[in-house]
């Protein structure tokens, strides 16, 4: 579905994430609903003339490092930590 979207918007999507990462250890539907969840935040909020967003993963120091960027409005720093809370949104949405 976030690919659909993203295409509809004309929005790009780029992964980086390196073929040696080792597997993890996490119940998987909860991190597949929080990826989808952030990259169809990006989508939602990106620019709307050659919008993009990118997925990054990596190992950090033992932990599995997951970025989600995007050239959309951005998120203020007074929100910033309260967006993680259950059931919070921040800013504007459409």
């Amino acid at each position: 579905m976030a690919g659909l979207f993203a295409k509809a918007r004309h929005v790009s999507l780029e992964t980086r994430i390196p073929d040696d990462l080792p597997p993890i250890r996490a119940d998987a539907d909860r991190f597949t609903q929080v990826i989808v969840n952030l990259i169809s935040n990006a989508e939602k909020f990106c620019a709307k003339e050659n919008g993009w967003i990118r997925l990054e993963a990596w190992q950090e120091a033992g932990f599995l490092r997951v970025d989600v960027k995007d050239n959309g409005i951005g998120i203020a720093k007074k929100d910033q930590e309260k967006i993680f809370e259950r059931f919070q949104q921040a800013g504007n949405t459409l």
